[in-house]
């Protein structure tokens, strides 16, 4: 068996269980909110429906995903469907479709997508969010920064982040938003970009 510290982040997060391990670690009660960013086809909402019957904002920009997340959660109130990508203002978005892999920065078939600032959509939702799981295929490096600035950031109490290597400034923008995330979030773990964790320091 090949040592674990041989192992690149995404041999360590397969052989350390990792999809379990983040779905046991989030830890929400059914009263909870959490804000899955990146929703593809809601296979992560009907995961957390399942196991913690917890609310849901669901956001994806993509017609034909946000069309199968709208019909599969069809009646259950618990899970709010938002149409857009969240960022740093108002506007849209060029896309590049490719199954689950779909960004701005990947190639594909390109569509148009709305974009909601997270400045304006944070009246919108719960003061306090249990979670906040981040895919978004390098989107994360424009959505952090917006969390931050919006306020929502401290309202989280985890966020689950998947960072993308999507330019050759993308190890330092990751420090970047690493250095964001630790104004407020403590790192439990980390496969760099693979998936991370962090939760929020005590609050005064």
């Amino acid at each position: 068996m090949i040592p674990h510290e041989r192992l690149d982040p995404m041999q360590q997060w397969i052989r350390d269980g990792g999809g379990r391990r983040r779905l046991r670690a989030v830890g929400v009660a059914p009263d909870d909110y959490v804000l899955d960013f990146g929703g593809y086809r809601g296979d992560g909402v009907a995961d957390l429906r399942a196991t913690y019957d917890c609310f849901v904002h669901v956001f994806e920009p993509v017609p034909t995903f946000a069309n199968v997340i709208a019909a599969r959660f069809a009646g259950d109130e618990k899970v709010q469907l938002h149409r857009c990508a969240v960022g740093s203002t108002d506007g849209t978005l060029n896309l590049h479709l490719s199954d689950d892999g779909s960004g701005a920065f990947v190639p594909g078939r390109v569509i148009e997508v709305p974009v909601r600032a997270a400045g304006s959509l944070a009246p919108e939702l719960p003061r306090d969010i249990a979670v906040a799981e981040i895919n978004i295929e390098g989107g994360e490096f424009d959505l952090i920064p917006a969390l931050e600035s919006s306020g929502l950031l401290p309202r989280i109490r985890r966020l689950f982040i998947q960072f993308h290597p999507i330019s050759q400034t993308s190890n330092q923008d990751r420090r970047t938003c690493q250095a964001i995330l630790s104004r407020t979030h403590t790192c439990d773990w980390n496969y760099p970009f693979v998936w991370e964790s962090w939760s929020r320091k005590p609050q005064p």
